[in-house]
């Protein structure tokens, strides 16, 4: 290793002090770093948690690829955490080796009020020397959640009991006093309000929790109580609890909100600067999570074998995750009310969801193979605004799951073998996917469902299961330049009262009909060449009202439209050839 006589070392062998400035472990060279120094770490297997605080630091292993330097970290600390910082990690082993099962189990839980409040108050009397009447130490309540019957306070926000403050769904400046599991799969969870109710990142404590949202699912009041500090608090664990509001009934929609979650992550980065390349992420409940940050880069590294999410950013924008491979991780990455995030050229397989997003802005996915995730390859929802652009998408439950959502374009991507290529429904308006090629999935190439609306223009869609497209169960949306063919179902399928608008599109060898047109559906279909389908050109059963214009119908095999009684299809200025006939029956 070429030793720069400024740089800080690293070295667990006591013979080999290359400089004066060498120590023996991470935690000894971070209290001499001063702002802007790099720690050069030689190779061996470094058992620490570290906390970075000084800016600019960076933290770099051997540049012989056959030399390992690996942090470990066994106990309920982040292996690394950032708080406020510009830093960068490279070259370096990252690994959360807890054994413990226990501690992951309390995950995805919710507890009814009076089981909730009952724990809570074991726990509150488990504090030594407290005296209920003494104000500064005793066990007070720290959140009071309004009552379903004040709806207008719920609306706003989670109130302090005797207090006009809210709770925000990123409260960051609380501090984890203790996790006390008990032995208990169900076990306790105490929070510690810091002196200032101010969600300002200069009052963080250096071993500050990153984030904190409230999960709630149960009716009436729910209180949450706090011990006094102890010495055996572990101050470093790091927690998400997310928000679900139960609305009412007369909620028509409503909100859906993540599960409960615990950090105990290899990176744990908070507010600042941070490049992390060439490093190994793995044995992790979850790899790295980047809470209100900007300017972030993740390139170049290995996530393997997280337990919950490979990479987490919550409320963070301009940041890159680049050339990365994910595999055998619950999630692979997850982003939370972000923006500008720019997520490409990486290899994300083997997961149970390969990319997810809810809320935030504009972001890209592009270049990136996503393969073999069991549930979907890539999920979008609640306003995510993503241009998925030239991705290659293979083997995943769905390829692309969009919903609720508002400006996605989904644009040149390859989308193959999924069970569904894309589906798109609750409402997901504008979108746009375009110049697709969507082949050989396992179910339909494309759904459109529950009243979403997108265009979809000049995509190759073919050879897949069933059908080519499916509009279903009030799905709308245009249709136009399409190359449909090839399906073992029908080229387009419109059911259950939808409503499609299709236009242009080529339709054409598919192993039933062209277009079939089911249960109380409409639309209209113009200027389309449909041909040389085994059945029908086009089959319009009972009930069905579409609006047929100005095509080419020819060489189907039965007839070019086949009519049911109780159809009320317009049919006008459409061109049958080559012996097809219509049927009207």
């Amino acid at each position: 290793m070429n030793i720069n006589l400024n740089e800080i070392i690293v070295n667990q062998q006591p013979n080999q002090n290359i400089s004066t400035r060498t120590f023996r472990t991470i935690t000894e060279a971070l209290k001499e770093a001063k702002a802007g120094e790099i720690i050069k770490i030689m190779a061996g297997n470094y058992k620490e948690s570290i906390v970075i605080t000084q800016p600019g630091i960076m933290l770099t292993g051997p540049d012989d690829p056959n030399e390992e330097v690996i942090v470990e970290n066994n106990n309920e600390k982040s292996t690394i955490i950032f708080n406020s910082v510009s830093a960068r990690i490279s070259k370096i082993t990252i690994k959360f080796s807890n054994e413990n099962e226990n501690s992951d189990q309390i995950s995805d839980f919710s507890l009814r009020t009076q089981e909730f409040s009952t724990f809570m108050s074991k726990q509150s009397t488990r504090s030594k020397g407290v005296d209920d009447e003494n104000t500064s130490n005793k066990p007070s309540v720290y959140s009071q959640f309004p009552s379903r019957a004040n709806d207008s306070d719920f609306e706003k926000g989670f109130g302090r009991q005797g207090t006009n403050s809210k709770f925000s769904t990123s409260i960051a400046a609380e501090k984890l006093s203790n996790i006390n599991t008990g032995g208990n799969a169900n076990g306790g969870i105490i929070l510690d309000d810091s002196e200032s109710e101010q969600d300002d990142e200069n009052n963080l404590d250096q071993k500050s929790v990153i984030q904190m949202n409230i999960q709630e699912q149960h009716k009436g009041f729910l209180n949450i109580q706090r011990e006094s500090d102890s010495e055996d608090s572990d101050d470093n664990i790091s927690v998400v609890l997310n928000i679900k509001r139960d609305y009412p009934k007369r909620y028509e929609k409503p909100k859906l909100f993540r599960r409960v979650r615990f950090h105990k992550s290899a990176i744990l980065a908070r507010s600042g600067k941070l490049q992390i390349d060439s490093c190994k992420i793995y044995s992790s409940t979850y790899g790295i999570v980047v809470e209100r940050n900007s300017s972030v880069v993740l390139r170049s590294n290995k996530f393997l074998g997280c337990k919950k999410t490979a990479v987490l950013f919550n409320n963070s924008k301009n940041s890159t995750i680049q050339n990365n491979f994910i595999s055998k991780c619950f999630h692979g990455i997850d982003l939370f009310d972000c923006e500008n995030i720019k997520i490409s050229s990486n290899k994300i397989g083997n997961c149970e969801n390969g990319i997810f997003s809810t809320g935030g802005g504009m972001f890209k996915i592009e270049q990136n193979d996503i393969f073999q995730n069991n549930t979907n390859g890539i999920e979008i929802q609640n306003q995510s605004n993503p241009s998925i652009i030239s991705n290659t998408i293979f083997k995943n439950g769905l390829g692309i799951s969009i919903s609720k959502n508002g400006l996605s374009v989904i644009s040149r991507n390859e989308i193959e073998s999924n069970k569904t290529g894309i589906k798109i429904a609750d409402e997901s308006s504008q979108g746009t996917v375009k110049k697709n090629t969507i082949f050989s999935n396992n179910s339909n190439g494309i759904e459109i469902v529950n009243y979403s609306q997108p265009l979809v223009s000049n995509n190759e869609i073919y050879k897949n299961k069933k059908n080519g497209c499916a509009i279903l169960n009030n799905g709308n949306g245009s249709f136009d330049k399409n190359d449909i063919y090839e399906n073992n179902f029908s080229g387009i399928a419109i059911q259950d009262s939808s409503n499609p608008t299709i236009t242009n599109c080529t339709v054409r060898n598919n192993q039933e009909s062209g277009i079939v047109i089911f249960a109380n559906s409409s639309g209209i279909i113009q200027k389309c060449a449909i041909f040389e389908n085994h059945l029908y050109g086009i089959m319009i059963d009972h009930e069905c009202t579409p609006n047929i214009q100005q095509n080419i119908i020819s060489a189907n095999k039965k007839g070019a439209i086949q009519a049911l009684s109780g159809s009320k299809a317009k049919l006008s200025d459409n061109e049958m050839k080559k012996d097809a006939n219509c049927n009207l029956m």
